[in-house]
């Protein structure tokens, strides 16, 4: 037993401690050392660094006599204690704020094309008077225009004609005067990208200042543009009526050098070319007519809106391809000269009259080899004259060398001597 432990005892009883005693004592302090050493042992392990005083007292006691019978391992050494550096406190974690359910995108749908607002603009003849529907051209232009991917919306205050889209702006028997009067509203509502203008009929059929005719479309195109800056005006030549035909040929004339005059907005289309042949009265088209006069606004129209079509897709030319004859000589005699007639034929139009150069070409009679006598261009009624001196037998041919019947050729006829 040790001496605190005695003392301890001592104090608490005031007689001595016997002798069993103290062995039990002893028997208990060595426990209690090895206890607490363990203890300690465990502590320096978790890294507290702490030791009890009490057990560092105690093993620092000098063994009793009692104690020296059963002898005890020596004390293990002690590492000094590593002090424990303070912990920096921990940053606030914020809250955590709730993500929104995720909302499913829809897929892309590709817009609509925008569809090209197109206003027919003028007489009877854009309204389709003489045609089987009564639209005209104006379903044949859309069909075409249609065959490039270009969607149409023809708009205008008038209707006429089958179909969902028979809009227009055409007033049978007006003059050009009378759509300037009705021009600004009819813009204002209709808001055209391009406008088809064809008038002009009424004001010579009806002989009201014909020479001054130009001036106003002139007048009624200007308004137009400045209305609306960024339209595109097509101007019609107009279709040639017979009985008035210097008449109509001087205004047209005089119309080409009015739409030269105002920049690149503002273009052409020749429907002079309708042969007077294909109209019903002669002054509306029939069927076949307006199909010309779709064909010439549709080529007017190309370079007005490639831009907005893919490959541009021909149309099928509807003009009949002219043919040409020669008139038969009568026999000639050797020397002499042979005068031949070529005439273009079938239904003509406005350029097939006149500038279109016809070849001769002549054969002796046992010979294949046929001889160019040299080419001349057709007047103003589609004929052409040869006045040749060529053996005085022999064949002829004449072929169209340009135009939309080149290669076209005429029969063999025969010139016979005597």
């Amino acid at each position: 037993m040790g001496a605190s432990g005695e003392r301890v005892l001592k104090r608490a009883s005031g007689h001595p401690i016997p002798g069993c005693v103290q062995h039990t004592f002893a028997t208990s302090a060595v426990a209690r050392r090895r206890l607490r050493a363990g203890l300690a042992a465990a502590i320096l392990a978790a890294g507290l660094g702490w030791a009890p005083h009490a057990a560092q007292a105690d093993e620092a006691a000098p063994p009793t006599a009692t104690e020296s019978a059963e002898p005890t391992a020596p004390a293990e050494s002690i590492p000094p204690t590593v002090p424990v550096l303070p912990t920096a406190p921990a940053e606030p974690v914020p809250p955590t704020v709730p993500v929104p359910p995720t909302v499913p995108v829809p897929p892309t749908v590709p817009a609509a094309p925008v569809a090209v607002r197109i206003m027919p603009l003028g007489d009877s003849i854009t309204a389709g008077v003489g045609s089987s529907t009564g639209s005209g051209y104006r379903q044949v232009l859309r069909g075409e225009l249609a065959a490039n991917g270009l969607t149409v919306d023809f708009v205008g205050s008038q209707r006429r004609g089958p179909g969902p889209d028979a809009d227009h702006e055409g007033h049978p028997g007006w003059r050009t005067d009378q759509l300037i009067d009705g021009l600004r509203p009819w813009l204002a509502v209709a808001r055209p990208d391009v406008v088809l203008l064809d008038i002009g009929t009424n004001d010579l059929l009806r002989n009201v200042h014909p020479d001054s005719a130009p001036v106003r479309t002139a007048n009624l195109i200007d308004r137009i543009t400045r209305q609306l800056p960024k339209v595109r005006v097509v101007v019609a030549k107009l279709l040639v009526v017979g009985r008035d035909a210097a008449r109509f040929q001087r205004f047209n004339a005089a119309l080409a050098a009015v739409v030269a005059a105002r920049g690149p907005r503002v273009t052409m289309a020749d429907m002079s070319r309708v042969p007077a042949a294909d109209t019903g009265d002669g002054v509306h088209p029939t069927d076949l007519g307006y199909r010309q006069m779709a064909y010439q606004w549709y080529q007017a129209l190309r370079p007005v809106l490639a831009g907005r079509a893919g490959r541009w897709v021909p149309a099928l030319d509807p003009f009949p391809l002219p043919a040409v004859r020669l008139s038969r000589p009568v026999a000639v005699r050797r020397g002499a000269a042979v005068v031949l007639t070529g005439r273009l034929t079938a239904r003509l139009t406005s350029g097939d009259l006149g500038r279109v150069p016809v070849r001769l070409t002549y054969r002796r009679a046992g010979s294949d080899r046929w001889v160019s006598m040299g080419a001349r261009s057709t007047d103003a009624a589609g004929a052409v004259n040869f006045s040749r001196r060529p053996q005085p037998s022999g064949y002829y041919r004449a072929t169209v060398v340009s135009g939309r019947a080149a290669g076209r050729r005429s029969p063999v006829i025969r010139a016979a001597g005597r």
